[in-house]
């Protein structure tokens, strides 16, 4: 009795910590968690506790959150982390619950239904069962977590189906990055009808003929650029300098030109010429 008194009425903070330390009762414990004025000690108390009850009753209603942090720590039964990451009133509390989860069924069900798309971020993003990650990528409503989930996806078709069909911009652009199958990426830089798209897989391919194909063909002009940036065909060049119809890509292929064809571009185009700068 006296050791809880001092732990609930010294005045010096540190005094009540070392004091609660050698409290064990779960109702003082509690108690001291609750109402004491230092956040220290209400922390102390916390993570004196044992009971699973008294835990989670902590958790759900202390209002410092390093004291329900504390508790949340002591908690290692996946079902409670579960029902804690579920309904517990504080996003902090329900994504430090989740990190504690290992399970990948109770992380498919937190990415895919609770509440806060934070949390539900977060799930997907620690889910590693390869057919879950599938089924979030393809039909959770936020394209957040299905991006989050898409990162960590291994299979190129699953990649390919995505960049080809998911609504979200950003979702398409992640899966391009995520895609290393070369034919894949031909195929979206020749093919795609997104223009961003195409620029982002011309970025990564390296097939000569494809890429003289885009260079002169390609509706969009930011693609060509990318192309005219990564060929070194003199006579492609020379041409795309002097009949693209975008100036700042006569410009980007007269300055990739060296030697001659430079020098014949330079000398049969003085509208060019000026345009680049290049006097």
């Amino acid at each position: 009795q006296r050791i809880l008194q001092i732990a609930r009425n010294d005045p010096d903070a540190e005094v009540r910590a070392e004091a609660v330390r050698r409290v064990s009762a779960p109702a003082d414990l509690i108690a001291i968690a609750d109402t004491d004025p230092d956040r220290k000690v209400r922390v102390v108390a916390a993570s004196r506790l044992r009971g699973k009850n008294a835990l989670l009753r902590l958790i759900a209603t202390n209002t410092e959150p390093l004291a329900r942090l504390a508790a949340l720590e002591l908690i290692r039964d996946q079902p409670t982390l579960f029902n804690v990451a579920m309904v517990n009133s504080d996003p902090m509390i329900r994504k430090a619950a989740l990190e504690r989860i290992t399970k990948n069924d109770l992380l498919f069900s937190i990415a895919m239904t609770n509440s806060d798309s934070f949390v539900r971020i977060s799930a997907a993003s620690r889910v590693t069962d390869q057919k879950r990650l599938i089924t979030i990528a393809r039909t959770n409503s936020d394209p957040l977590v299905r991006r989050a989930a898409m990162r960590d996806i291994t299979s190129q078709a699953v990649l390919t189906e995505i960049v080809t069909q998911d609504p979200d911009s950003d979702i398409r652009k992640t899966a391009v990055a995520l895609i290393t199958r070369m034919d894949v990426l031909e195929q979206l830089a020749a093919g795609s009808p997104d223009p961003v798209i195409r620029y982002l897989a011309v970025r990564k391919v390296n097939n000569p003929g494809l890429l003289k194909r885009i260079a002169v063909t390609d509706p969009d002009a930011l693609v060509r650029k990318t192309v005219v940036e990564q060929i070194s065909d003199e006579a492609l060049l020379a041409s795309i300098a002097e009949f693209d119809p975008d100036a700042t890509i006569r410009a980007t292929a007269i300055k990739r030109l060296k030697g001659p064809a430079l020098v014949m571009v330079l000398k049969g185009d003085d509208a060019t010429l000026s345009e680049t700068s290049l006097a």
